[in-house]
């Protein structure tokens, strides 16, 4: 038998690396990739903000890093009057949504979405739902940006430019 504080230190271990490889569990069940935080959405459901520990935004769609507040549509950070942009939340769709009430909005392999949500593949031919009408699915299968706006490689969303 391993001694208590070898055995404490394995445990802490095993659920650091779940957490690592998981990432962050929302309340709604819904989950964000590692180094980002859950923050709810206007629809109430939850997104993610690509920053560890990040601030969410009163106004549900946006959120500054950690250190940082929402302030008049930019990051001010705390310490100081250093400024940068807020980040908009984006939408991680991993679990398929059958839950609705509203059956008009059918994806593909049958499954349904609210009517303001937008089915997007989640790869095997399931469909998820990105809790925005209208939305760009990105390639990752995973996130989900809205009307207007591009994926980006980080698994970020980008407001095209006009």
């Amino acid at each position: 038998m391993l001694p208590v504080p070898i055995m404490k230190a394995i445990v802490v271990l095993c659920t650091l690396s779940v957490y690592v490889a998981v990432g962050e569990v929302c309340p709604d069940k819904g989950s964000c990739a590692p180094g980002m935080t859950c923050c709810v959405l206007p629809s109430g459901r939850e997104g993610c903000c690509p920053y560890l520990n990040g601030t969410c935004c009163q106004d549900r769609v946006h959120c500054c890093p950690n250190g940082y507040d929402c302030q008049n549509s930019r990051c001010r950070k705390r310490d100081d009057s250093t400024e940068v942009n807020l980040e908009r939340l984006m939408v991680y769709y991993d679990e398929q949504y059958t839950n609705s009430s509203l059956n008009s909005n059918y994806c593909p392999d049958q499954s349904q979405c609210d009517d303001d949500e937008t089915c997007c593949s989640v790869g095997g031919g399931r469909y998820g739902c990105c809790p925005m009408l209208q939305a760009v699915c990105c390639r990752d299968l995973r996130t989900c940006c809205p009307q207007g706006y591009t994926c980006m490689g980080s698994g970020g969303c980008q407001l095209e430019d006009k």
